[in-house]
C-alpha cells in the first residue's frame, strides 16, 4: 500500500511535522499548544504608511495598540475588531432643548471608536424622544450626514462674531462660509450669535452656509420650545 506524504512547510525544520497541507488545500496544525498570530501596532499593518504589504479581504492580525484582534472584512473592505461574547454599552445622548425653529440635532456619538453613530440607513435602530414622547423613524426623523444651512448674518470687518437670529446650539463646530467670512464656529448664542475662529472681512448682512460636522437627527418638524430631545443608540452593537 502507498501512503500520501504531507507536504512540509520546510523540509530543514523537524518542528513542521505538526504543521502540514493536505492533498485537499487543508492546512492542519496537529498540536494542543497555541498559535501566535502576526501582532503589532496599529503603525505596522498592512496599508499602513511605510508597510510593504497591501490589506486583502481575510487578513487577520492582532492589534497591541487597540489590544484587540482584528480582521479585513467587508464591501468596502476595512480593519474590523472582532466581536465577542460580552455585552455592549447602551449610550444615551442628551441632545439639547426645542427651539420652536431647530431640526437638526447632533452630532450622534456613541462612544464607540469603530461605529460612532448608527447606520444612515437605519434610523430605526435609534430610541428618540422629544421629551417623553417617542418618536417614529421616517415618520418623525431621518438621519442625516452633515446637514447644511443658509442663513443671514450681520458681520463686522475684523471682528470674529456673527450677529444672527438663526443661531442654533448644532452650529458648533460647523464650518461657515460666505462673501468675506470663511471659518468654523467655536460658540454659539442661540438666537444671537456665532462666533468664528477667524475675523470677517468687510461689514453688512450677508448669506453663509453653515455646514455641520457628524451625523444628525433631522426631525421632520421644529421640536416645541423647552422640549428636551434625548437620543438612546448602540442596539445595534
Amino acid at each position: 500500500m502507498k501512503f500520501l506524504k504531507r507536504n512540509q512547510l520546510n523540509s530543514r525544520n523537524v518542528k513542521d511535522n505538526r504543521v502540514a497541507v493536505e492533498i485537499t488545500d487543508e492546512v492542519k496544525l496537529d498540536t494542543q499548544n497555541v498559535l501566535l498570530i502576526p501582532n503589532g501596532p496599529t503603525t505596522s499593518r498592512p496599508g499602513e504608511s511605510g508597510t510593504l504589504t497591501s490589506p486583502v479581504e481575510g487578513h487577520i492580525r492582532y492589534n497591541t495598540t487597540d489590544h484587540e484582534f482584528e480582521g479585513r472584512q467587508g464591501t468596502p473592505d476595512a480593519w474590523r475588531k472582532f466581536r465577542f461574547k460580552e455585552p455592549a454599552l447602551i449610550t444615551q445622548q442628551n441632545l439639547g432643548n426645542g427651539d420652536a425653529a431647530e431640526v437638526y440635532f447632533g452630532p450622534l456619538n456613541s462612544g464607540y471608536a469603530d461605529y460612532p453613530y448608527p447606520e444612515l440607513t437605519n434610523p430605526q435602530n435609534l430610541f428618540v424622544l422629544i421629551e417623553n414622547v417617542y418618536q417614529i423613524s421616517t415618520t418623525n426623523y431621518t438621519l442625516v450626514d452633515a446637514p447644511a444651512s443658509t442663513i443671514s448674518v450681520a458681520k463686522t470687518d475684523g471682528n470674529p462674531t456673527l450677529i444672527t437670529s438663526e443661531a442654533t446650539d448644532s452650529m458648533v463646530g460647523a464650518t461657515v462660509s460666505g462673501t468675506g467670512i470663511s471659518g468654523t464656529v467655536t460658540g454659539v448664542s442661540p438666537g444671537v450669535s456665532l462666533t468664528l475662529n477667524t475675523n470677517a472681512t468687510g461689514s453688512g448682512t450677508v448669506s453663509v452656509t453653515v455646514t455641520r460636522v457628524g451625523r444628525f437627527v433631522e426631525f421632520t418638524s421644529a421640536v416645541p420650545y423647552g422640549k428636551p430631545v434625548t437620543v438612546i443608540h448602540g442596539f445595534d452593537r
